[in-house]
């Protein structure tokens, strides 16, 4: 059974079936917006350029589950989604993962993502950083909370950003990061979101003890 949360995801067990975003990108191949998506075969034709049986089907449970939480929610007060991220370094150099998927897809960033119903933020980022990097983690520290409304450009987030330290793992991208690797803090790719200020308010926190 599939169980809507809400920020609206489509789920069997703990498996993702359908994001928010996937479901907009299928909705504007069926509606003719957009010619093609790539990366979804499992809902399209091989050449993606149309929705298949299992893709109609897909798209359809989660307008009807969306528009349930839409109206239940607009009751509600309108807060900012949780979500958090991860400061990770070594030899001078920072872990960043390069986006899957919109927004900023290819752009580099911290390992993070939201906090799902049930954990806390301590455990989300652990959790965020293991899916994404493969690295196990630990905290050492708060780096600071984010909260500017235009900080991402689906919804008004709020992101608390913690400096970990690894415990064990390996290095590898997974979830939706399309790659990861540790770069020199002093020659960092373009950014996504507001991770530069991320990293810079971290700097001048460490450079104090």
């Amino acid at each position: 059974m599939y169980t809507p949360e809400p920020v609206i995801r489509l789920k069997k067990g703990n498996q993702i079936i359908l994001s928010a975003e996937e479901a907009e990108r299928l909705l504007d191949l069926r509606n003719g917006i957009s010619s093609k998506v790539d990366d979804l075969p499992q809902y399209t034709t091989p050449d993606g350029s149309s929705l298949n049986f299992e893709g109609n089907e897909i798209l359809n449970e989660y307008l009807e589950k969306s528009r349930y939480f839409k109206d239940f929610f607009s009751a509600a007060y309108r807060n900012p989604t949780p979500t958090v991220d991860g400061i990770i370094t070594a030899f001078g150099k920072i872990v960043l993962i390069q986006r899957k998927k919109e927004p900023f897809k290819g752009c580099y960033a911290l390992p993070g993502g939201f906090v799902e119903y049930g954990e806390t933020a301590e455990e989300a980022v652990v959790r965020e950083i293991l899916e994404e990097t493969g690295l196990e983690t630990e905290i050492i520290d708060l780096v600071g909370v984010f909260s500017s409304p235009d900080r991402d450009p689906r919804r008004h987030t709020m992101s608390v950003a913690y400096s970990l330290r690894v415990l064990g793992g390996t290095l590898c991208s997974g979830d939706d990061a399309a790659n990861a690797d540790y770069f020199p803090l002093d020659n960092l790719p373009h950014l996504a979101f507001d991770h530069d200020q991320m990293i810079e308010k971290w700097k001048k926190s460490s450079s104090n003890h």
